[in-house]
């Protein structure tokens, strides 16, 4: 059986991945809407960690980005191959902790940010090397470099 709600998650990051911002935005809060009042934590991840790219203040996309990470915490791996055979919500965890490390460097909160970096390295190097792998190593090598400037 198909998941509705990862469908409509799906088709709102591919209109994201158009430009469209404030379309992906409406679509997923009305999608959030719908995952209300107990989210799944593998959905409520995914459209958590789109949607903190799409909010315009940097304390509204830590919030998203910390609601994604929370919600990993509680996923499984069932859920994950559930939607893909190939995916493991261990292998979310370095893009998340990315993303929270980005957002606490811009906040000026240095510690959070190195370590959210720290971790993050530390799971990206269980990981095998793929496009992914380099896309968010290299974001960690800019934050790392912002650290130390």
């Amino acid at each position: 059986m198909q998941d509705s709600i990862m469908v409509d998650i799906t088709d709102t990051i591919a209109l994201l991945h158009t430009g469209d911002r404030s379309g992906a935005r409406n679509r997923f809060t009305a999608i959030w809407s719908r995952m209300q009042p107990m989210p799944d934590p593998y959905q409520e991840c995914v459209l958590s960690h789109y949607m903190a790219d799409l909010q315009d203040e940097i304390e509204k996309e830590l919030s998203w980005d910390i609601r994604a990470f929370d919600a990993a915490r509680r996923a499984t791996d069932e859920a994950a191959k559930n939607h893909h055979p190939s995916l493991s919500i261990k292998d979310f965890f370095p893009s998340l902790h990315l993303n929270l490390a980005d957002d606490y460097l811009r906040l000026g909160e240095f510690d959070s940010a190195r370590r959210h970096l720290q971790d993050g390295l530390r799971l990206l190097s269980a990981l095998t090397d793929s496009p992914y792998t380099t896309t968010v190593r290299g974001g960690f090598e800019r934050i790392a470099a912002r650290l130390n400037d």
